[in-house]
């Protein structure tokens, strides 16, 4: 006997596979959780693809949001002389100038994977306008 969570679990995955085009038998309300990829949000770019053809238990890609955005490398004075918030501008290859304001500035010097190398600063700016 099934709870009502499970039945309108079961439900609504019936609808996804239908809205897969899946018909008939394959129709099931149930689906292997290593069968789907999920991501946190979308919509999200593809920066590469890890699994082959018939790999299970690996994760399929490596994602990173669509906002467009730029980031910069600092030197250790200058990161140290900016915050989040600070305004800015950025001159676009066609010599066009964008007014924005820091997202971000790290400080660097976390320490990244085996190697015992450490970030470098940088400061982030996100497009306001994504056009």
């Amino acid at each position: 006997m099934y709870t009502q969570p499970e039945m309108r679990a079961a439900m609504a995955i019936r609808q996804w596979q239908r809205s897969r085009g899946l018909t008939g038998d394959a129709v099931t309300g149930t689906f292997d959780p290593n069968t789907v990829a999920l991501a946190a949000a979308a919509p999200i770019r593809i920066t590469a693809v890890n699994a082959k053809l018939g790999q299970s238990q690996v994760s399929p890609a490596s994602y990173t949001g669509v906002t467009l955005h730029a980031q910069a490398t600092l030197t250790a004075t200058k990161a140290a002389t900016f915050k989040a918030g600070d305004k800015a501008q950025v001159v676009l290859p066609d010599n066009t100038t964008v007014e924005t304001t820091l997202a971000s500035v790290g400080q660097g010097g976390q320490k990244t994977g085996d190697t015992g190398q450490a970030t470098q600063p940088s400061a982030r700016i996100d497009f306001p306008d994504q056009s």
